[in-house]
């Protein structure tokens, strides 16, 4: 059974680090060994399917609507099916990342994720089709989705595991922003059919950095540091696997605070332009404000990266929660300006997936890693999916998205109540974890 979390400690303790010079120096010699491995993950995070086919999708929406008449909200929900794959292949990949190293399975993935996109450049009147690539997208990409290469990055990274985290998962806010520019352009020029295959070609770019630059699968180099420096390396390879984790109640709060977290907020992601009208923008105000909620997210994840390191994580995640849910509240109530909503939204989007990889590794250790976030992030893609469809049938019901910006204010301090109550990290999991805690580290 994995050890027990023990019981939370007073706030002086939870931000204490009894070494602060030494674990500086340990975060800057984990950049310095491993900045190869972090600049792949982050292209690869950027280029796979949790990144590609969905910020580029609204991009087709118009050119398949000229083409083949479908309806653009028929169009646009491919994206329930891509998310549907996710939730059910993401912790499949997971498990056989934790079983033939997370390397192989990226590799497959990524041609299977090219292949996928060549078989949609293919598609002709049916929509059915088009939904069928989706599907094909979700099946043969599920091991690039963050589950895998976060693994990767968990592997190599333990003082700077969060920091880590949080650049790997720059790589998709990059997406968001270069895709419109250049994509549409291309689109006019060549045709959806050679965008897509173009695309294609794109998604096979990490092999080249994940057979150049990452040698190995399982963290060697970080475990042979460790050592060295009087660490367990049967300590970075510990932990619980899946069966043990589902009875720990860390697993069903992550899980429910971050499916929380996705259908309080990515409905309001969706319609944000028709909220911000509505909370008091004019329309060319909020067409400028997307562009922050962009801006915010990549901002956040390197902040809330660099303090998981030096903070006690669920003491970051809450307090980054609850600033969402005042954001959400005040925008309901009207009157205030609509940057300081955009803001309050980017920061929780930005920080989800990247503290939740990181809490996971703390809890559950790298053992079974991917299988376990696989099943945390499918549930995340499960609430990203859902928000928009009880978000807009509340503003169709209602006539106004406020009610709405009330609920998900109200879902979001619930989440943040979870993730309060994770409690302490099991020191067996990590020995730079317990120590920013006051703990020390189990002997091997």
């Amino acid at each position: 059974m994995p050890p027990r979390p023990e019981s939370t400690s007073t706030l002086s303790t939870l931000l204490a680090d009894s070494e602060p010079a030494p674990k500086r120096t340990r975060i800057r010699k984990e950049f310095a060994a491993s900045f190869p491995v972090l600049i792949a993950v982050t292209l690869g995070s950027g280029l796979g399917i949790g990144s590609l086919p969905a910020f580029t999708l609204p991009l087709f929406i118009g050119p398949l609507h000229d083409a083949f008449g479908w309806p653009k909200s028929e169009v646009g929900m491919a994206y329930s099916v891509l998310t549907a794959m996710i939730f059910l292949c993401g912790p499949l990949a997971g498990r056989l990342a934790d079983r033939l190293g997370a390397r192989r399975v990226i590799a497959v993935s990524v041609v299977l994720f090219a292949l996928a996109m060549v078989v949609t450049a293919q598609m002709h009147g049916s929509i059915g089709w088009f939904y069928g690539g989706y599907f094909l997208l979700g099946l043969g990409g599920a091991g690039t989705t963050y589950v895998c290469y976060a693994k990767i990055l968990s592997a190599r990274f333990d003082a700077g595991r969060g920091l880590a985290l949080g650049v790997m998962m720059t790589g998709p806010g990059m997406m968001a922003v270069l895709a419109p520019l250049f994509l549409p352009a291309f689109i006019d020029a060549h045709g959806w059919r050679i965008a897509w295959l173009a695309l294609a070609a794109l998604a096979l770019l990490p092999l080249l950095l994940l057979f150049g630059l990452v040698h190995g699968a399982r963290g060697t180099q970080v475990a042979s540091r460790h050592a060295r420096e009087g660490a367990s390396v049967a300590a970075i390879a510990e932990g619980a696997t899946l069966g043990q984790a589902v009875r720990m109640r860390q697993f069903w709060l992550m899980i429910a605070a971050t499916f929380l977290i996705m259908f309080a907020l990515v409905g309001t992601q969706i319609n944000l332009i028709a909220v911000l009208t509505e909370t008091g923008s004019s329309k060319a105000e909020a067409a400028r404000l997307t562009s922050v909620l962009g801006l915010s997210m990549l901002v956040s994840r390197i902040v809330c990266g660099s303090l998981l390191d030096l903070l006690f994580a669920p003491l970051v995640g809450a307090t980054v929660t609850l600033v969402s849910a005042l954001g959400m509240l005040l925008a309901a109530q009207g009157g205030i300006a609509g940057a300081l909503t955009v803001i309050a939204l980017g920061i929780s989007l930005g920080t989800e997936t990247d503290f939740m990889a990181y809490v996971a590794s703390r809890y559950f250790g790298l053992r079974a890693f991917s299988e376990i976030f696989g099943w945390i992030f499918g549930f995340m893609a499960l609430g990203a999916a859902s928000s928009p469809l009880w978000t807009g049938m509340l503003q169709h019901a209602l006539g106004t998205f406020r009610t709405g910006l009330y609920l998900s204010s109200a879902l979001l301090v619930v989440a943040a109540a979870c993730i309060a109550a994770l409690g302490r990290y099991p020191a067996a999991y990590g020995h730079e974890a317990s120590r920013a805690q006051g703990g020390a580290p189990e002997a091997a």
